[in-house]
């Protein structure tokens, strides 16, 4: 047997009402809608977490390959500086 833990959570009225009509139409219920979302939903974060690691690599090396000696003080916009 899998082990669970039980949360309390606040829905917004609407989005109660939208899972409890979800829920009297498919087989999951209320937590079975709440478990499947979040499993879903932390997946793409992890995903995204992992595209975003392998562009800052792929920035780096493509920066570290070039020469940027004053690239910042030519590109940069200081005027409103003191």
């Amino acid at each position: 047997m899998e082990s669970s833990m039980t949360i309390s959570l606040h829905l917004p009225l609407e989005l109660g009402q939208q899972l409890e009509n979800l829920a009297n139409k498919i087989p999951l219920g209320t937590n079975g809608i709440i478990v499947d979302a979040l499993k879903e939903y932390l997946e793409k974060r992890h995903d995204n977490s992992r595209f975003l690691i392998k562009e800052a690599r792929r920035q780096s090396i493509l920066a570290s390959q070039h020469d940027n000696e004053g690239l910042w003080e030519e590109n940069s916009d200081d005027s409103g500086w003191r």
